[in-house]
């Protein structure tokens, strides 16, 4: 397992796997693992396992991803749009 990529924001921090998966660590507010979560998170936990993510861009509130086919996603808190 190797770190291809890391992506950091004031509050958490992303790391993509060589084999695409995304890793988060931080703070819990708007990229938390589970619903009730608004934890400190300093282990990283696994998202966006479904997708064979190559890069990640963070901002204050959310993540734009690329994967290994040239498609973006983006997740975060959804506040304004």
């Amino acid at each position: 397992m190797k770190v291809i990529d890391v992506g950091c924001a004031e509050t958490f921090t992303c790391f993509v796997l060589d084999y695409g998966e995304v890793y988060m660590a931080g703070k819990g507010v708007f990229e938390k693992p589970t619903e009730d979560d608004v934890e400190t998170f300093s282990t990283p936990y696994p998202v966006l396992l479904e997708l064979e993510v190559r890069q990640v861009f963070c901002g204050a509130n959310h993540v734009i991803c690329l994967d290994f086919y040239g498609k973006c996603y983006s997740l975060g808190s959804g506040d304004d749009g």
